[in-house]
């Protein structure tokens, strides 16, 4: 819990930044660039988060990574600021956070469909747009194919679970008898 404060922090800080030159968006985009990169790389990881190399050394190698990946000086200086306090193994919750902020300024809505089957883009789209009809927001939908579902669609949005599957009805199927 307290690592997700910790990050909350910085993210914020970082957007609250990026609101004022008008680049949040683009310091998203390096977030996860970076994330990416250090992720795919556990070496360069580790040699830039263990505390065990000197932080001279660890900023150094954040100086050439921003200069090679074209990182711009607020988010190096985050970086830099994280590795200087020890908090760069919170790099993935301050990417999380910040993409929170850039959702909520952009009037955006992340969710997840469940489907026992691969969606087709089209309906995937429709559901999309009647949802973003419906909520006055621009809905984004990642698909998750879980075949242990029999059939129909479940709709996780905001924490709201939206369950249409043939699983739940026969669940409350069940339950109503058992009642009877």
């Amino acid at each position: 819990m307290i690592k997700k404060g910790i990050a909350r922090r910085y993210a914020r800080a970082l957007f609250g930044l990026g609101e004022k030159d008008g680049k949040y968006k683009k310091y998203m985009e390096e977030l996860v660039n970076l994330t990416t990169v250090l992720n795919a790389n556990k070496s360069l990881f580790r040699a830039v988060m263990f505390p065990l190399h000197d932080i001279k050394f660890r900023k150094e190698i954040l100086n050439d990574l921003a200069k090679g990946m074209n990182i711009s000086s607020p988010v190096l200086n985050l970086l830099i600021l994280l590795v200087e306090n020890e908090r760069i193994k919170y790099l993935p919750y301050i990417l999380e956070d910040y993409s929170k902020l850039v959702d909520e300024k952009e009037n955006v809505i992340r969710g997840k469909i469940y489907s026992p089957y691969p969606l087709e883009e089209e309906i995937l789209k429709e559901i999309e747009g009647i949802l973003s009809e419906k909520l006055k927001k621009k809905v984004i939908l990642d698909v998750v194919e879980d075949k242990t579902l029999i059939g129909g669609l479940k709709l996780v949005l905001n924490g709201i679970v939206l369950d249409g599957t043939i699983r739940k009805q026969l669940e409350i199927m069940k339950e109503t008898i058992l009642k009877e």
